[in-house]
């Protein structure tokens, strides 16, 4: 080889030499950058894992105990700690975990309003930064360019639904009978009006499926306040030689957790003489009143008004609806037989801005109820 040849292959050597020197900080620089992005982005996801987990523990537990503020914290905190973000667990202050009440808007999403009472909604701020007990996290290679350090915080929300609900239920005459339909001469429903219910009659029916609606209730972590009302017409018969007065509407049980006080008046039902024609307006009109004088404020209120037949007395129940709807209670209406009129129905749900459900026998009411148990009782984020 010349002389020529090795002088140039030197000078490349030497000039490949020199670019790596130069370029080697920079690929440095960028591996580093690389590898703590990464770890940022892990860091990340663990801070969001840690506070949605922790607000979901704090307002399923601010739900079970009826508002516990203290108990909801203590919630919070333990998921936290067992939690890991960056290799180290996170410390949450008091001001890191904020209650307030949540509002559902019409098209399905949440306000949110801290500090209101009583609460429903929770917050939580997980963080490293300065302002942390742990403070920021360290990268791997910030020194190289200029941040040895990185902060993370995550907002997290739950919120459960407060409701108080009102079970509207027709004891009118004719839910002693059948299933199926009356089949019953003008003789054999006198004989039945004065009878207790049977255990085929559509009142049992529904006495098994509020049971169903009572357990579903108390399945989920929110505890609802529950009444009952129950409506037919002011009657009076002789059965037995005995005078039987019957009242157009009673308030049966008033507004309670305690939802045995509703199986109580269930069971007293199904072992007293009533009977009468259908007043839907007045149920729904003592079931509005029940709610806006021992209702709490700031809760959400349902009506759900259950009937097997016609109303035959007095104003519309649509227009009472109305007047409902007005006081922020929804109603929900649901019809037990094919004698029942739906077309009415449909349109005092629709005036209260409730659902309507139709339920031609036993299985299909019980899933109706399950169902409308469980769109009160859950917890969002």
């Amino acid at each position: 080889m010349s002389r020529k040849a090795l002088y140039n292959r030197s000078s490349r050597d030497g000039a490949i030499i020199v670019l790596f020197a130069i370029l080697l900080p920079l690929m440095i620089v960028i591996l580093g950058f690389t590898v703590d992005y990464a770890y940022i982005q892990r860091s990340r996801n663990e801070i969001r894992v840690v506070s949605d987990l922790a607000v979901k523990a704090a307002a399923d537990t601010l739900a079970r105990t009826g508002g516990d503020e203290d108990a909801a914290r203590a919630a919070a905190r333990f998921i936290a700690a067992e939690n890991f973000v960056a290799g180290e667990k996170i410390s949450l202050r008091d001001d890191q975990i904020v209650f307030g009440r949540a509002r559902k808007r019409a098209d399905g999403t949440y306000a949110y309003a801290d500090g209101q009472k009583p609460a429903n909604a929770v917050q939580v701020i997980a963080r490293r930064d300065p302002g942390s007990i742990e403070g920021p996290i360290s990268t791997f290679f910030g020194n190289f360019y200029s941040r040895p350090t990185f902060d993370i915080v995550q907002n997290s929300r739950a919120n459960f639904r407060d409701v108080e609900i009102v079970l509207v239920l027709d004891r009118s005459g004719s839910m002693k009978f059948n299933l199926a339909g009356p089949n019953l001469t003008p003789a054999e429903r006198q004989l039945r009006y004065c009878n207790l219910p049977l255990p085929n009659c559509r009142w049992i029916a529904l006495d098994r499926a509020v049971e169903v609606f009572l357990k579903e209730l108390e399945s989920t972590p929110v505890r609802e306040r529950v009444a009952m009302v129950t409506f037919s017409e002011k009657a009076t018969r002789v059965c037995d030689g005995a005078t039987i007065n019957v009242e157009r509407v009673t308030l049966d049980s008033p507004l309670s957790q305690d939802l045995n006080r509703v199986r109580s008046t269930m069971d007293r039902l199904n072992t007293t003489l009533w009977f009468g024609g259908t007043n839907i307006t007045s149920g729904l009109e003592e079931a509005r009143q029940h709610l806006n004088n021992a209702g709490s404020s700031n809760i959400e209120k349902v009506i759900i008004c259950l009937t097997d037949g016609v109303h035959n007395s007095g104003i519309k129940p649509f227009d009472e609806a109305t007047l409902c709807q007005n006081d922020g209670i929804t109603v929900h209406t649901i019809t037990f037989s094919e004698g029942a009129n739906q077309r009415d129905m449909v349109l005092t749900a629709d005036n209260g801005g409730g659902g309507h459900f139709h339920a031609p026998d036993e299985a299909t009411l019980k899933k109706i109820f399950t169902r409308l148990a469980g769109s009160f009782a859950f917890i969002t984020q």
